[in-house]
């Protein structure tokens, strides 16, 4: 009998855009996630951009005039980019700045601009470049967002996804915003943690396993850890002393 060909495990490769990298609230929400992706079979990485040498982009315009399409300068990003052209699923993972992204993840995607052709196309109305990898229209992209708000995700947030939706058209998936998110580290004073922290996990197999995540994990993922007015006059006092965070 022939033998039965095994679906090769996907591959997720992570971008964690914080300046904290590994010791921040962020990292506390993608590694369950992660974790939940390797259950489902999924094989992983995480690319630390506070580790990396990513120069500015100068606008130079040498990746769209090269026939290889190879960026003037020469730093991390060739490798990077690489793995993104490679990923089934991308998550871009960066704590809540100025309603944005970090200047990491920003100039890391400003960086990417060799991915995408010169040319210019109308598509799902707007006008954009498109991508010069063939693998483009298969994948997945997940936004992964932690702030030190105790609320309030549409408003907190909504210029953040907006710019992410507009970036990757079509082939943005979902997103996992987590306001409260420097309660994670205090499982013992705030119960919820652990079944959101949990809730993370199956997300991140799910997403694997069917391409979304359900209804239900994402009614754990929607609700606040922490009551949100007593959060704040917590988090106010907090800073009224001198304080300290972890993005």
């Amino acid at each position: 009998m022939p033998q039965i060909e095994k679906n090769p495990a996907k591959f997720v490769f992570a971008v964690n855009g914080s300046p904290r990298g590994r010791m921040g609230n962020t990292e506390r929400v993608l590694q369950p996630f992660l974790e939940g992706a390797r259950d489902a079979g999924a094989r992983t990485e995480v690319a630390y951009l506070k580790d990396k040498n990513i120069g500015y982009c100068n606008g130079c315009m040498a990746c769209w005039r090269s026939p290889i399409q190879e960026c003037a300068l020469k730093d991390d990003m060739p490798g990077l980019l690489k793995k993104i052209t490679e990923a089934d699923i991308i998550v871009y993972a960066t704590p809540l700045y100025s309603f944005s992204m970090t200047g990491l993840m920003k100039n890391f995607m400003d960086r990417m601009l060799p991915l995408l052709l010169p040319t210019i196309k109308k598509l799902d109305g707007k006008y954009t470049h498109p991508h010069s990898y063939d693998k483009y229209l298969d994948q997945k992209v997940i936004l992964l967002s932690t702030c030190g708000f105790p609320g309030g995700r549409e408003a907190n947030y909504g210029p953040l996804v907006s710019t992410f939706k507009a970036y990757f058209g079509r082939v943005y998936s979902t997103e996992i915003l987590v306001p409260q998110g420097h309660v994670l580290k205090h499982s013992e004073k705030y119960t919820q943690v652990a079944p959101f922290i949990e809730a993370v996990r199956q997300a991140g197999a799910e997403f694997v396993r069917d391409g979304a995540i359900s209804e239900k994990v994402r009614e754990v993922l929607g609700k606040d850890i922490a009551d949100p007015f007593a959060l704040m006059a917590s988090i106010n006092k907090y800073w009224k002393g001198g304080g300290n965070c972890n993005g």
